[in-house]
């Protein structure tokens, strides 16, 4: 997969992500009216799923050129710094914040099925 694929298979992803997210939202306000904590918590969720995604493509640059091996390492820990602080964060909020938070996160998985899945036909 070239870059320019990559980029425009990655927009697919981002694209679903929303799609998802937004479903999400939609589906809680029949379940639980708006709440504010469990909105924030989908949001924390997908934006740091959609940031994860793009520092693992600059980890993957940073490997694949054999260089700055030492900044493609903090990169690759600094994801999972981002999503434990996060994760912290919407605990804070509340317990319904985390869950959302959990849901916001399998955003990446649901716009990668969506987008890599396999085609039958």
């Amino acid at each position: 997969m070239n870059r320019e694929n990559f980029t425009q298979q990655k927009k697919k992803v981002f694209f679903c992500m929303v799609v998802y997210s937004l479903l999400c939202e939609v589906f809680s306000l029949f379940i639980l009216g708006f709440r504010g904590e469990f909105t924030i918590g989908l949001i924390l969720g997908a934006g740091a799923a959609a940031i994860n995604l793009v520092i693992l493509e600059k980890v993957v640059d940073l490997i694949i050129e054999k260089r700055k091996m030492s900044v493609a390492f903090l990169l690759h820990l600094g994801r999972f710094f981002l999503f434990g602080l996060l994760a912290v964060l919407s605990f804070m909020i509340s317990f319904l914040s985390v869950i959302a938070y959990a849901i916001g996160v399998l955003g990446l998985v649901a716009g990668s099925v969506i987008t890599f899945g396999k085609k039958e036909g």
